[in-house]
């Protein structure tokens, strides 16, 4: 797939996003901030794939004097995740626009983590297998994974929220977001071979009224 849809989508939302220097370099919810923290430990090369406005990557950066890189499909959110890093004057940082096929230009065993937020349960199923292949591959041995994903829609959310059915467990909506819909333990089994499961939890956003999902993994 290409994406046009929702790149155009976030295009859109980047762009009228004004631009804000973080009062501090936290998200002050638990789970995420304690995920990034052990994501950065000892991590000297960090990959953030779907970066959006680079503040994960911007924790993880915090702390440590590595190589820090960005990808996102919009052109518009590299722009803001660039004037996020020059604002807190971190140097170390490469931010290019791209999906998948960027990741293939880039050699194996490269960096030490990568960070995974609301991107691989928004790919078509077959491009987030290759996602996690890819991840794999330009992981260093034991090297680390904070994956966020949306939270499991039974059917009468799936209903409320009109998700477009367009294959098995395979949705879209209205603004040409996807949703590869799988229950927590589908995701544990599709994880298994490649990954072993740190730690798991649910995330509540009290803002949304709705929760994510956090694993952290370690390379196999």
């Amino acid at each position: 797939m290409d994406y046009k849809e929702t790149k155009d989508y976030w295009n859109k939302v980047f762009k009228k996003l004004p631009f804000k220097a973080l009062k501090e370099i936290k998200t002050n919810i638990k789970p995420i901030d304690e995920g990034i923290d052990w994501l950065s430990q000892d991590s000297e090369s960090v990959l953030d794939f779907g970066c959006g406005t680079g503040k994960l990557l911007l924790m993880a950066a915090k702390s440590n004097n590595g190589f820090y890189h960005g990808i996102d499909i919009s052109i518009e959110s590299i722009k803001y995740a660039k004037k996020l890093f020059s604002n807190y004057k971190i140097n170390n940082a490469l931010f290019e626009v791209g999906s998948i096929e960027k990741l293939h230009e880039i050699e194996s065993n490269k960096y030490d983590a990568i960070i995974l937020s609301n991107i691989i349960d928004n790919l078509e199923p077959n491009d987030g297998k290759l996602l996690v292949k890819e991840v794999h591959r330009l992981l260093k041995p034991n090297g680390k994974v904070f994956l966020k994903i949306n939270d499991y829609l039974n059917k009468q959310m799936i209903k409320e929220q009109e998700q477009k059915l367009i294959k098995d467990n395979f949705y879209v909506d209205d603004d040409s977001l996807y949703l590869w819909n799988l229950s927590t333990k589908q995701w544990k089994e599709f994880f298994k071979d490649k990954f072993t499961i740190y730690s798991y939890e649910r995330i509540y956003y009290e803002s949304y009224e709705q929760y994510n999902r956090l694993f952290l993994l370690e390379k196999k």
